[in-house]
């Protein structure tokens, strides 16, 4: 399973690059990418409340078009944070004095690049989970649905510690997914999501600061 947490780069450098620096040190704040990450967090926190104590095995159908319309979305935040180019001034006495007075010791821009990498990696982690909680949902249905001697679709999945993991066939009448996976599911996305949108809104408190 992707990481539940926040990548510890991203936290660190938020905290020694990001908080009092100029916009210079920062890529251009977008419109889109933040409206489109704080759209997509309301819609996945939506989505998985309404299946925090699990969800009726075999109604999948019902939550497809949910998904495929979230999936969309946090794929177009990644995609925009990918191709957003770094910022064009990094020699300013601004930047320099930034540089200077942080513990990371890295170049303007390969701290630049550093943040962007992990504002990307914490979308993609986003994504990750609710692509991965779909699947058991996928899964789960056609095993409640599947006609006598046909075998059921069953999903395998690599976790973070390595372990392949399974989907077990769950009875018509259970929780597929349940509360577990919900949760889980959960955490990791809220988790990535709002680092992905505290970024992003600082970039547009920084522009504002200039």
């Amino acid at each position: 399973m992707l990481n539940k947490t926040v990548s510890k780069s991203f936290a660190c450098l938020l905290g020694i690059g990001l908080i009092g620096c100029t916009i210079q040190l920062a890529p251009a704040p977008s419109d889109k990418i933040l409206e489109e990450s704080q759209s997509s967090l309301i819609d996945g926190l939506t989505l998985l409340d309404s299946m925090k104590f699990g969800a009726p095995n075999g109604s999948y159908d019902s939550r497809k078009d949910t998904y495929s319309a979230l999936i969309g979305k946090l794929e177009s935040v990644a995609t925009l944070i990918e191709v957003r180019l770094p910022p064009a001034d990094l020699e300013s006495d601004a930047v320099k004095k930034i540089i200077e007075s942080s513990s990371s010791n890295l170049p303007a821009l390969e701290l630049t690049e550093a943040l962007e990498k992990a504002d990307h990696k914490a979308s993609l982690n986003a994504l990750g989970e609710i692509t991965y909680l779909q699947a058991i949902d996928k899964a789960c249905s056609s095993m409640a649905n599947a006609e006598e001697g046909i075998k059921p679709t069953i999903i395998s999945w690599t976790n973070s510690k390595g372990e392949k993991v399974e989907v077990k066939p769950a009875p018509k009448n259970g929780m597929c997914p349940t509360a577990g996976h919900v949760a889980i599911a959960k955490k990791g996305f809220t988790v990535s999501m709002q680092a992905v949108t505290f970024y992003e809104q600082l970039l547009f408190d920084l522009k504002g600061e200039e």
